[in-house]
């Protein structure tokens, strides 16, 4: 999704989807459409833009609570004000790949690449398709066209897509130098380094895969994937301090965890 449908993520007010639920269907209704009104003005196509973008937030939100159907009809009412808005045609390429409706999802996001061929989230949507609909191979060059436009604010989102779309068609080299790239962009990401360090401690290369979990671990609140890893890395290097440490913080986020149920058992290695 592009940066103005991130943006709305941030600002959306719960006030607005209570709203929305509570008029339903039939609030939206009174929305008397393009073109209505006292006629064409200076001010005319802003409103018609800031109708649609208020009916692509709510497009967002019931996508976010995985109201799929509610979700599309926002999306068309978008189009609908604003014909062929490209953030409309990837959100709703979005909500039809959630859905399963794959065939259909590929259609969008190529519209809206048509419309703006170079937006870099809107490549990485139409990767992340491709690599979801058995083509992993080939999503990998629009994954770099999307991480390689200077415009785009989140390249390692692209660059971690990729690693895992190149695992998927089973080349764990070229997964090893997407995390790492996406690493090297931001040092920090849970992501690349959580999966930087499976792969090297499946690789049995435990001081390199010991860097990245505690990388992937350097945060507030760890993932169970990344601490479960995390303690792992520590018992084939013999750190029981740090293994203690982490497993605390396991039991402490975790407790009801398969990894904590697992730890508990002794059991490494499921």
């Amino acid at each position: 999704m592009s940066w103005r449908l991130q943006r709305w993520i941030a600002a959306l007010v719960s006030v607005l989807l209570v709203a929305a639920c509570a008029n339903s269907s039939a609030g939206l209704e009174r929305d008397p459409g393009p073109g209505s009104g006292p006629g064409p003005g200076p001010n005319s196509a802003a409103t018609d833009q800031q109708r649609a973008d208020a009916h692509l937030q709510l497009a967002l939100a019931y996508y976010q609570q995985s109201q799929w159907q509610v979700a599309l009809d926002e999306a068309a009412l978008a189009l609908q004000i604003v014909p062929e808005q490209p953030d409309a045609l990837s959100m709703r390429g979005l909500i039809y790949m959630a859905s399963g409706r794959q065939a259909l999802a590929g259609a969008q996001f190529l519209q809206a690449l048509r419309i703006v061929p170079d937006q870099p989230d809107y490549l990485n949507n139409y990767a992340w398709y491709l690599c979801q609909t058995g083509h992993a191979q080939a999503s990998l060059r629009w994954f770099e066209r999307a991480a390689g436009r200077p415009n785009y604010q989140t390249p390692e989102k692209a660059l971690n897509n990729a690693g895992t779309c190149s695992l998927t068609a089973g080349d764990r080299d070229a997964a090893k130098k997407y995390f790492a790239r996406a690493a090297a962009v931001q040092p920090g990401n849970v992501r690349s380094n959580t999966e930087l360090a499976k792969l090297y401690f499946n690789d049995g290369n435990y001081p390199r895969a010991r860097f990245h979990a505690e990388r992937a671990t350097a945060v507030a609140k760890p993932g169970v994937e990344a601490l479960w890893l995390a303690i792992k890395v520590a018992r084939k290097s013999e750190q029981p301090s740090t293994e203690t440490k982490l497993l605390a913080q396991l039991r402490s986020l975790y407790p009801d965890s398969a990894e904590y149920a697992a730890y508990q058992r002794g059991v490494f290695d499921e």
